[in-house]
């Protein structure tokens, strides 16, 4: 909005940027910097419906701040506007941004005379936003998502726990609409995770281009509630990389310590048949012909896991 404003003050603007990032540079560019009337066109319906006042603010009328001597009862009444006519400063509190953006006061205030803590609150705006995504799933149309055929679930392991496979490779990371994978990804596993299961991971064959960024699957595994972590009892990536096992390393010692011990890397697809029956596992088949490439068709699984790479920290 600066720039509309203001168009003569830069000739140039630069970014400088590293390489892990270019791909949320190309995805967000055309939003803010559309390089002509068809891409303005197109890049349209990914913008928010609310994009602020005419200088790009925020505007959250409930946010702004309000004088009450009794903070409940004032909750139940009509706001009124503020008429104040003679221009004095008192006039102008809560309007300016710095205000808007610094809470709501009085829901804190309401919250904890109701004995509720700001931990509670943010649970249960957590539980709202979880069966928001939920609801999506169940009404709309997700045949899209599923025939990318990136997660499913596919039989039992020998314990009989259920097991939900994630396929790297058929995940488009940078043109999904990655609200609508994670409302698939709850629909998947919403049913599943009331009693213990594992999760195998192939991350064969996969690209920068498959890999979601590691801020996305912090914010899913915020979201998600404490039976998705409780219940999952294995999680094994399948022809792991340095790249993977740096990042799973990365994510497990610093947002989600709690699973840490589950995860378990394995260099071919035998080595899974210690925990889980191959019928009971859905291999897609590029995955089955670069095991055979990469281990040979006479390789076996040892009894015991331990000769298999299940180290998380070995790079």
């Amino acid at each position: 909005r600066f720039l509309e404003k203001q168009p003569d003050v830069f000739d140039l603007l630069v970014f400088a940027i590293e390489s892990p990032e270019v791909n949320i540079y190309r995805r967000t560019m055309p939003l803010y910097f559309p390089r002509t009337k068809d891409e303005e066109q197109a890049v349209l319906q990914y913008l928010p419906a609310d994009i602020g006042n005419e200088d790009g603010e925020p505007v959250i009328a409930d946010r702004q701040i309000r004088i009450s001597d009794n903070p409940v009862s004032a909750a139940k009444e009509t706001e009124e506007e503020d008429d104040t006519e003679d221009g004095s400063e008192l006039g102008k509190i809560g309007t300016h941004s710095f205000a808007r953006m610094s809470g709501d006061h009085d829901s804190r205030r309401r919250e904890a005379m109701h004995g509720r803590t700001r931990d509670e609150s943010a649970e249960a705006e957590r539980e709202r936003l979880y069966q928001r995504l939920l609801r999506r799933a169940r009404t709309e149309d997700m045949s899209d998502m599923a025939r990318l055929r990136a997660l499913y679930t596919s039989g039992v392991d020998y314990m009989g726990r259920p097991v939900v496979v994630i396929v790297a490779r058929n995940f488009p990371a940078t043109t999904v609409d990655l609200e609508k994978a994670i409302s698939y990804f709850i629909h998947v596993l919403h049913p599943v995770v009331d009693k213990d299961y594992v999760v195998v991971y192939f991350h064969t064959l996969s690209s920068n281009d498959n890999h979601p960024e590691l801020s996305l699957l912090r914010q899913l595994y915020d979201l998600v509630d404490n039976r998705y972590r409780k219940h999952l009892r294995a999680f094994y990536i399948v022809h792991p990389t340095i790249w993977s096992k740096l990042a799973s390393w990365f994510f497990t010692t610093f947002t989600a310590s709690s699973i840490k011990e589950k995860m378990h890397n394995l260099v071919g697809i035998q080595y899974l048949y210690d925990s889980i029956n191959p019928d009971q596992l859905q291999i897609p088949q590029f995955v089955l012909e670069y095991d055979i490439k990469e281990n040979g068709t006479n390789y076996y699984t040892p009894q015991g896991r331990e000769t298999a790479d299940t180290s998380n920290a070995g790079l």
